[in-house]
């Protein structure tokens, strides 16, 4: 008997099978065990046979193995296979008539059918669940990520702002350093400036002091002789009257003389500005010259200038231009503000073993010292004497800067209607100590 290859396919089909089957079963007899993929290969093989008996058209095998099928595939819940069996059965039995058999393979399908539709919505909303957890981690990581970059963002952003305000800072504290700097140097030029201001005004308002006395120290000796020869030209003086006018007159001009030739000396020392020297002078001396020169003006106003001074000669070490020149302001100061019977009082007297204290001391009217006004204040505010004079204040300030330069200062004790004390101290020294000592 001769076998075509296509009956030789069927027969191993059949008879692997069949052992595969019988193998299967004894296993899950003795073990207990549901060899699910081997089942599905046997589900494999019976689907293959199906599918070749019924390119046959042989209707009993096709029952045969479609039975074998829905069995195996009832066991193992395979619900595919059971559709696929129940459907073929159940078009087998509708074809032969046996309607019962029909619906029941029929009810089966549709049974399997429902359990796969049912299946595959618990497997979509599985998958569903799973997708939208899978989309919930997504979107998680992506809103930490975006969380991430958005912190980076952020940490750059205030990096970049604190680098511009370090920045600005650094800038700012430059240029103010600068600002400073520049100020500090302008401060230095404008501290220059007002220093070689003060030096000209200082150098200016000196002038103006030396021009001051000069004027006024020849003013009233010149008024004098003015005086005396206009007398003597209208006829008015006696040849006697005459001669002891002129004798006056002599004298008067003899002190007036050495006073200028000292003054100018000593005005020319101090061109560059004021400068002291120090020397070994007689201070009864200066006073005596110094009243001299305000004898007539005295008179003509009926006051008394008396001078008290000690016996003996007395020495004092200063610069002796400048202290002429401040007694000189004191006394012009006092005649200004004494009336008729009026005293001025001139003296030097020893107050220690070193110290000598040069006052001028009147009875005129006298200004009030109780508010506690400083000399420099009072320097600068223009009075009127009692016939008029005219009083700036440049006398006092002049005053107080020349014993400055001595090393000393003006003392000052007034009271209105009682009159003015004017009085500083000068160092004691001999006649022998005459050697100038330069400032």
């Amino acid at each position: 008997m001769i076998f075509s290859n296509r009956t030789i396919h069927v027969l191993l089909l059949s008879l692997g099978l069949t052992l595969f089957i019988s193998k299967v079963a004894a296993q899950s007899q003795n073990e207990n065990i549901k060899p699910k993929a081997a089942l599905t290969d046997s589900l494999t093989y019976v689907s293959d046979l199906m599918a070749y008996f019924d390119n046959q058209g042989k209707l009993d095998s096709i029952e045969k193995y479609a039975r074998i099928s829905y069995n195996l595939a009832r066991r193992e819940n395979d619900l595919k296979h059971v559709l696929s069996a129940s459907n073929r059965l159940a078009a087998i039995y509708e074809e032969r008539g046996d309607l019962k058999r029909a619906l029941q393979f029929n009810k089966a399908a549709r049974d399997s059918e429902s359990a796969l539709y049912k299946e595959s919505s618990a497997l979509g909303l599985l998958e569903t669940e799973r997708l939208k957890a899978e989309f919930t981690a997504k979107q998680a990581e992506a809103l930490a990520h975006q969380e991430s970059e958005s912190r980076k963002s952020t940490l750059m952003i205030i990096g970049i702002f604190s680098l511009a305000v370090i920045s600005k800072t650094f800038l700012l504290y430059i240029i103010i350093r600068k600002k400073k700097s520049h100020n500090k140097e302008l401060r230095i030029v404008l501290d220059q400036v007002e220093r070689q201001n003060m030096q000209l005004d200082e150098g200016y308002r000196f002038k103006q002091h030396l021009i001051s006395v000069v004027a006024h120290d020849l003013r009233a000796p010149v008024a004098s002789i003015v005086s005396l020869l206009k007398m003597f030209e209208d006829g008015f003086l006696s040849e006697k009257e005459t001669k002891n006018m002129l004798q006056k007159a002599r004298m008067e001009m003899a002190t007036l003389k050495k006073f200028l030739d000292e003054m100018l000396t000593w005005i020319v020392g101090q061109r560059d500005g004021l400068r002291s020297t120090s020397e070994a002078f007689n201070i009864a001396s200066v006073i005596t010259e110094t009243v001299a020169l305000y004898r007539r003006r005295a008179q003509k106003k009926r006051i008394q200038i008396e001078i008290e001074s000690p016996a003996d000669t007395t020495f004092v070490r200063a610069d002796k231009q400048m202290i002429r020149i401040t007694i000189n302001n004191l006394l012009n100061n006092a005649l200004k503000f004494c009336g008729a019977d009026d005293y001025i009082y001139v003296s030097a007297q020893k107050v220690d073993e070193n110290k000598v204290r040069i006052m001028i001391r009147d009875t005129g009217v006298g200004f009030d010292t109780k508010i506690d006004r400083k000399l420099t204040e009072l320097s600068q505010k223009g009075v009127i004497g009692t016939w008029g004079e005219k009083a700036t204040g440049i006398g006092l300030s002049l005053c107080i800067l020349y014993l400055n330069a001595n090393n000393t200062h003006l003392n000052l004790k007034s009271e209105p209607g009682v009159g003015a004390q004017f009085w500083f101290d000068l160092e004691m020294t001999s006649e022998e100590e005459k050697q100038p000592e330069k400032k």
